[in-house]
């Protein structure tokens, strides 16, 4: 009885040879058929096609990297922290997975720097993510978070980091430097097939 569902993880090797498959049911002709495909003795070789991943799967992924500094005394309004990744969607249904990793500092007590992710003028977490706050004074802090996104559009599409200062006045700095130099901020920018 011909299966129809084979699972990748339960075939050892060698076991599939050319007597368990039936006569004439895969031929060159069909192999060929699959967009970019081609048969070189007897393996599967070329590039699956955009179009034919399956949902889930990642079709490009670009990273942008910041080494200065950005800091502000602004207090209350979301000021760029100078990060910035632009991609091109290949579909409009595909999924943004935009991540951020960079570091944080507070100059006093009570003063809380928040981050968000915006695609163009449109902030894709409202109530951003704290980034450092501290009742006892300065503070250093580290963060990684993401934000899915359905831009909609095969056009170059900009995604920029942003920070806030909110809850007591004072000076935030988003890549700040330690004592070894300034680290580097990035910015990844997945397209997901959907």
């Amino acid at each position: 009885m011909p299966l129809s569902l084979i699972k990748t993880n339960s075939i050892a090797a060698g076991n599939i040879t050319t007597a368990l498959i039936a006569s004439g049911n895969i031929t060159s002709a069909l192999i060929s058929s699959l967009s970019g495909l081609s048969v070189a003795n007897t393996a599967i070789t070329g590039r699956i096609s955009t179009a034919q991943q399956p949902i889930g799967a990642v079709l490009q992924v670009v990273q942008t990297t910041l080494d200065t500094t950005y800091s502000t005394a602004t207090m209350g309004s979301w000021v760029s922290a100078g990060l910035t990744g632009t991609i091109t969607p290949t579909s409009s249904t595909s999924k943004i997975l935009a991540t951020i990793s960079g570091g944080g500092y507070c100059d006093r007590a009570s003063t809380q720097m928040v981050l968000t992710i915006y695609r163009g003028a449109t902030n894709l977490y409202a109530t951003g993510y704290t980034l450092c706050y501290n009742s006892g004074g300065a503070q250093e802090s580290a963060m990684t978070f993401s934000v899915l996104d359905s831009p909609a559009t095969t056009s170059a599409t900009t995604y920029t980091a942003y920070q806030l200062m909110t809850n007591s006045a004072g000076t935030i700095a988003f890549n700040i430097p330690s004592a070894s130099g300034i680290p580097r901020a990035t910015m990844t920018l997945m397209e997901i097939a959907a």
